[in-house]
């Protein structure tokens, strides 16, 4: 019994606190950044052997095999599918991704990657499983809301506004339902409906219909 006890606190005590996961993530991450920059500014191209995106992909997806649950596991995980789409894998992106569990914490900002990933190689029909699985399966609303937002970002690639309305009108209500005061929810579903408007006339910038929904916008920088 004595044994028994021993194994089952010794991975407690192993365990690695959360703020010093977060600390290598970040540190991991702008090391990353050097070395890509630098391959880029001596001319080297995306995907080619000597290109540090591909490196440091597998190492943040290690690193994310090695936390898993945490917070910084969940960094780990976006950043490895940047990295890839840095180098032009976007198959690969759409393949990792599909792996991952619906409810995974990492999708809140994650699935901006696959959308762009996607929109690469023209696979919408992928992302639209991956983005159709996550919402079956997940409670979480500030995930739903992320997904909400990259699915009407989805189709405003495809060039048809009326259902990116729509799309973007769910992030709008997802997000109202964190809201504390029922006023303030009401004001976020109004703007979302202002600055979208019919999408008449000329197409619509990103960054015009991305304002409303910038609490649930996931990050897609490396």
């Amino acid at each position: 019994m004595r044994r028994l006890l021993l194994v089952m606190v010794l991975p407690v005590a192993l365990a690695q606190p959360s703020a010093d996961l977060d600390k290598q993530c970040a540190a991991m991450r702008a090391r990353a950044r050097e070395e890509a920059n630098a391959f880029r500014e001596a001319g080297g191209k995306p995907g080619s052997p000597g290109d540090p995106a591909l490196k440091w992909a597998q190492t943040f997806w290690e690193f994310r095999n090695a936390h898993p649950g945490t917070p910084a596991a969940a960094s780990a995980t976006r950043l490895a599918l940047v990295w890839l789409c840095q180098a032009d894998r976007d198959n690969e992106v759409l393949a990792r991704a599909a792996k991952l569990s619906p409810t995974d914490p990492a999708w809140t900002s994650a699935i901006a990657t696959v959308r762009d990933a996607a929109r690469k190689v023209g696979r919408f029909d992928r992302f639209d499983q991956i983005a159709g699985s996550i919402l079956r399966k997940a409670g979480d609303t500030e995930l739903r809301a992320a997904v909400h937002a990259a699915i009407g970002q989805s189709w405003l690639d495809r060039n048809q506004p009326e259902k990116a309305r729509a799309a973007f009108e769910s992030a709008g209500l997802q997000a109202a339902l964190q809201a504390c005061d029922q006023r303030d929810a009401q004001s976020l579903c109004d703007e979302l409906l202002l600055r979208i408007g019919l999408f008449q006339g000329a197409a619509p910038q990103l960054d015009d219909v991305a304002l409303v929904a910038v609490q649930c916008a996931p990050d897609n920088a490396v």
